[in-house]
């Protein structure tokens, strides 16, 4: 049984290149390995290959191997075929391609499902000597930033410093990739690959637009919170953030270059992200054909009083949407901050034991709208496994740091429990 995983770099030369990982190859010898255990003369032959190996590339096993625990690789489930995925990124004229994420830098070890069975050492050994290649023969450096090809949510989201840390994370995302495949409704032919990005440094930002035939007739910005590390987790925004004019319309004008590039194709809403770094330089990270999720609607709607499902539904039904006066970037109502609700455990599982909000907390004229996810009993699967938030909340202010403070008070009306789950099966 194989499974492709394909990895996409962005390097500074902001050339995109497709890659495919020796994965295919690596499980192949892990069920290869399993085979040649009751011949002895095989054994013999793939300790040989192993031994020409390792005096082939010397540097590569002293410098990383001693690194890396010998990780476990699932295979798909009884009766599903294998998939193969791969990965595409439209090139932009940024000076570089960029992300946001978070990193493990040891390998995890985990319950894992039947059928899991340990790769071989000189398997991980080909997959570092190709990772180092490619690197090197695009001149990509780390720190890098990996992430799936499907999701949203910075979920399996890492930054990386070096090749064993790389092959952890490739490791814990082949591990829970079933899982990860009914999360996002993924059927096996859809098996999200990876995508490795360059990291850039900077404030990131959520920019949502109202586009018409490539071009954007409204832009709303999300000045990102810092994320959360190791694993970037998302802590919330500011609608339209403590941003200048002068730095909001170059941020709106990154995201129209964009979308220039597909010509007249898009009409819609999209969710654009970028990095604004220390320079003032907008480098964008990514485009994605929808509207952004959690409290995005309700961050928009709050500031700016624009409709965005409303306005997607018309444009969806061809109706066009030229004629109508929408905000200018400037012409906010209010600010609008939000917060996102991330469990503070110290195990990657935890049980939603308890929750409740106080009556005050929802009857504030400073609340605006919060969205909370589980019912009692769920079980969370949380770093480094996945990330699940337990909702969100916004709330409205005449400046960014006074919706901020009101915020803060709101979030001390919301109350919950975590406790050690049940069980540790898989679910």
């Amino acid at each position: 049984a194989t499974q492709n995983l394909s990895l996409i770099f962005s390097p500074r030369t902001r050339h995109t290149m497709r890659m495919n990982l020796l994965c295919a190859a690596a499980l192949c010898l892990v069920v290869a390995s399993a085979v040649c255990a009751t011949s002895t003369s095989e054994k013999q032959q793939q300790q040989q290959q192993q031994h020409d190996q390792d005096e082939q590339h010397p540097p590569l096993q002293q410098q990383h191997m001693d690194q890396v625990s010998t990780p476990s690789l699932t295979s798909p489930a009884d009766g599903a075929s294998a998939s193969t995925t791969t990965g595409t990124a439209a090139s932009t004229n940024s000076p570089t391609s960029s992300s946001t994420t978070a990193t493990s830098t040891s390998t995890s070890h985990h319950a894992l499902p039947p059928g899991v069975t340990s790769m071989p050492l000189n398997a991980l050994s080909e997959l570092l000597i190709n990772l180092e290649n490619r690197f090197a023969a695009k001149d990509i450096h780390f720190p890098v930033v990996v992430k799936p090809t499907h999701g949203a949510g910075k979920i399996f989201v890492r930054k990386v410093e070096s090749f064993p840390a790389l092959l952890d994370v490739i490791y814990n995302f082949v591990v829970f990739n079933l899982d990860y495949q009914k999360r996002f409704f993924l059927s096996p032919e859809q098996a999200a690959g990876i995508f490795v990005e360059e990291f850039i440094g900077g404030v990131e930002v959520d920019v949502d637009c109202i586009v018409e035939k490539g071009e954007i007739l409204f832009c709303s910005i999300n000045e990102n919170k810092p994320a959360k590390d190791p694993y970037f987790l998302e802590l919330g925004g500011c609608v339209p953030g403590h941003f200048d004019p002068a730095t909001r319309a170059r941020i709106r004008a990154s995201a129209q270059a964009v979308v220039s590039l597909y010509d007249s194709a898009i009409s819609g809403i999209i969710h654009f992200e970028a990095k604004v770094g220390d320079d003032g330089v907008v480098r964008p990270i990514e485009l994605n054909l929808r509207l952004g999720g959690a409290e995005t609607f309700d961050l928009v709607r709050a500031a700016y009083g624009v409709d965005l499902i409303r306005e997607s539904t018309k444009l969806m039904l061809g109706v066009s949407r030229r004629h109508i006066a929408f905000p200018t970037q400037e012409a906010f109502h209010q600010y609008a901050c939000s917060v996102n609700f991330v469990p503070d455990w110290p195990e990657p599982r935890a049980t939603l034991s308890s929750f409740d909000i106080d009556p005050d907390t929802l009857s504030s004229p400073s609340f605006a709208a919060a969205g909370f996810f589980y019912p009692l009993g769920t079980l969370l699967r949380l770093p480094p496994e996945a990330t699940q938030y337990l909702g969100w909340m916004v709330a409205v202010g005449p400046a960014p740091d006074v919706a901020e403070a009101r915020l803060q008070k709101l979030v001390a009306g919301v109350h919950y429990t975590l406790a050690h789950p049940a069980s540790h099966l898989l679910l």
